[in-house]
């Protein structure tokens, strides 16, 4: 395929070049070309394992008795998205990612790509904030706060003057 693009901002404009790889960024079909892409990111995956993608989003959820199952499963799916990521040539950033346990204290490294993924106490997914707990606390009380800014600038707009 060949594809051209150039690079514009503030008013200037790079030359123009070909790229091989990507979806174009902007077009009506981009969304769908990269939800095809990732398809198969599920085949990858043992069947035990859910995962959930959402454009470049990842999430997977990990259940088995005990903790050492826990890092073993771990282990071998990050083995396979890495080498997923080599074959495709896509990148996942260590430093993006978390882990959580949501049953019992963390007490294992899980590398990916030589850098350690931090363990979190929480994190936002699709909008959605999870915690240690599954009380979703944190996230009720975000859509408070956020409500809460909301109304005062309604009441602010609303009050005579």
């Amino acid at each position: 395929m060949d594809r051209k693009a150039f690079v514009s901002w503030r008013g200037i404009s790079s030359s123009m070049f070909n790229y091989d790889r990507g979806v174009p960024q902007g077009s009506v079909l981009s969304l769908l070309l990269f939800t095809v892409f990732m398809q198969d990111i599920f085949d990858i995956l043992p069947d035990d394992v859910s995962c959930f993608v959402y454009t470049d989003d990842i999430f997977l959820l990990i259940s088995e008795p005990s903790i050492e199952e826990v890092k073993n499963k771990i282990s071998f799916c990050i083995a396979r998205l890495e080498t997923w990521c080599q074959t495709w040539h896509m990148e996942i950033a260590p430093q993006k990612s978390s882990v959580i346990n949501f049953s019992s204290p963390a007490g294992f490294h899980v590398p990916f790509c030589g850098t350690n993924i931090p363990w979190v106490s929480s994190f936002r997914f699709l909008g959605i904030q999870f915690d240690e707990t599954i009380s979703f606390r944190s996230h009720i009380d975000q859509i408070k706060r956020k409500t809460l800014r909301k109304l005062n600038v309604i009441k602010a707009l609303a009050s005579p003057r």
